[in-house]
């Protein structure tokens, strides 16, 4: 939900049939995604709905008063299990959308990244910029604070670390130990 900029996301509590997440509705809670929400702030929010809609389903279920609703299947989406490298960074994207992969794959998760020749770029945190540079993708902008050119706008890198066991730095820090 984050990769993909969504801004409300939701538990189900459902029927278990035989196919994967296709039985009845029993019951339904929205969860809205703030703009700062990462995966980790993220997945609280959707652990605390689904214990609140389990304490308010579970009696009536067990009584039979709850009333089940076929899923609409036109609706359903499915997206495949992500990997480590489903987190590299394409310049030529927009930065609201690397902004997006940043947050969805951020601690406690592998983390964004990029390349730097061959040094690797882990990137923690960071925020897109509504800007027109005139610049290449990929291109420093700006090293205080580091501003990366992107397809559209620019990514505003906050922190990050050099490499998978570097230190974790302020975009300024990390921009001088990177050259």
């Amino acid at each position: 939900m984050l990769v993909n900029g969504e801004r409300e996301t939701g538990v189900t509590l459902h029927r278990m049939v035989e196919r994967a997440d296709a039985g009845p509705i029993v019951a339904q809670r929205a969860v809205p995604i703030a703009p700062d929400d990462t995966a980790l702030t993220l997945h609280a929010k959707v652990r605390e709905a689904a214990r609140a809609l389990l304490a308010q389903c579970l009696p009536p279920l067990a009584r039979g008063e709850l009333a089940e609703h076929p899923q609409d299947e036109t609706q359903a989406s499915y997206f495949g299990r992500r990997t480590p490298a489903d987190g590299e960074l394409d310049w030529n994207r927009p930065a609201v959308a690397l902004a997006n992969l940043v947050r969805a794959v951020t601690q406690p998760y592998p983390g964004a990244f990029a390349w730097h020749g061959d040094r690797k770029l882990v990137v923690w945190s960071a925020t897109a910029l509504d800007v027109t540079h005139g610049k290449p993708p990929g291109t420093v902008i700006s090293a205080q604070p580091l501003r990366i050119a992107c397809g559209t706008g620019a990514l505003e890198l906050i922190a990050g670390q050099q490499g998978d066991a570097g230190l974790y730095l302020a975009g300024a820090q990390l921009a001088r130990e990177m050259g």
